[in-house]
């Protein structure tokens, strides 16, 4: 899976920052897969990095900032992990509990990870 996320990050880097900044929807979707791809290979400060890119494109879709959550407890930042968990909870409670759920289909290398952060920043695994 490390190899594949690689392959992702070697990809998408590039065009994530070839679209207007925050502007194009399409800049939301390419930070937001690097975020994932990141946290999958352990670069846990680039994959916060890439979610606070999705999250200024597009600041209404929950599981970015469940994905801002993740990498900063990885980095030991359990209280900016959890500000992120009071942020998605606060603005959109339901959708974040499916958005978990729904990261939770993925192979174990990648949910379990994400779930293991995200109870501890206080979301719904």
């Amino acid at each position: 899976m490390a190899a594949r996320a690689e392959r992702a990050i070697d990809y998408g880097e590039p065009r994530a920052f070839e679209s207007a900044p925050f502007q194009d929807r399409a800049n939301f979707y390419s930070h937001h897969a690097l975020s994932i791809a990141k946290f999958v290979t352990g670069r846990y400060e680039k994959a916060a990095n890439a979610a606070r890119r999705a999250i200024q494109s597009g600041p209404n879709f929950s599981i970015s900032h469940c994905f801002l959550a993740a990498p900063l407890v990885k980095l030991g930042r359990l209280e900016e992990g959890k500000a992120a968990a009071s942020r998605v909870l606060r603005c959109s409670p339901h959708s974040a509990r499916r958005d978990c759920l729904r990261c939770s289909c993925a192979p174990g290398c990648i949910a379990d990870p994400l779930r293991e952060a995200w109870s501890e920043a206080g979301l719904p695994t």
